[in-house]
């Protein structure tokens, strides 16, 4: 596995989720960008915005891990919190950011963040392949399984589009329904990996 045997990681990005209401009287959408950064062993910080409306100031989530020291940081609740550990911080971050807290951390660091994400995929199905951007891809779909908060067993399909020369994802795209709507989330990264990470992208520097 490309990211689980990398050295560094780097990311910008943002998680795009339409709400559809089953009555169809409204839709909604939300922008989050997020960046990632990671050096191994244990250099790592995510950060995504999230804001009410297109004019609404964006609003802060740092999750950042430096040896065995962890903080987090949310404009919703100011102040810099230490977390037990990196998997408690990214599971709080994780429903907020649209998944994108976990999708990749899970691919980085997979003994220590664990979930029912990409690595647990089943009925795995090349579907063909696609260009994202410039870069040619594979499209993959398969099913996520995961226990909800009515303790039932839910399914949904998961498509990711993986850069067919550097095995990097570029895009993935999933579908969740609710009690009262559905969402669509399309996620875009432009990674690179094996770079040298700039030591400001590693730096804790939660808003003043």
């Amino acid at each position: 596995m490309v990211y689980a045997s990398c050295h560094s990681y780097m990311d910008e990005g943002e998680a795009i989720t339409e709400f559809i209401y089953n009555d169809n009287s409204k839709r909604k959408t939300s922008t989050r960008p997020f960046s990632t950064a990671f050096v191994r062993p244990s250099d790592f910080r995510f950060e995504f915005r999230d804001r009410y409306r297109e004019d609404s100031e964006w609003k802060h989530y740092i999750v950042w891990q430096s040896g065995e020291s962890v903080l987090t940081w949310w404009s919703i609740q100011p102040g810099v919190e230490a977390q037990p550990n990196l998997m408690l911080a990214i599971a709080g971050a994780t429903g907020v950011s649209s998944g994108s807290a976990i999708a990749i951390s899970n691919l980085l660091m997979p003994d220590t963040i664990q979930c029912n994400g990409i690595l647990s995929l089943t009925d795995l199905e090349i579907m063909g392949k696609e260009t994202i951007g410039d870069a040619p891809t594979y499209k993959i779909q398969g099913n996520r399984h995961w226990q909800g908060r009515d303790d039932k067993s839910h399914q949904s399909k998961l498509t990711i589009w993986i850069d067919i020369q550097t095995l990097l994802i570029l895009q993935t795209f999933t579908t969740r329904q609710h009690e009262d709507f559905e969402t669509e989330t399309t996620t875009t990264y432009r990674p690179q990996i094996n770079v040298i990470v700039p030591s400001d992208k590693l730096a804790f520097n939660p808003p003043a």
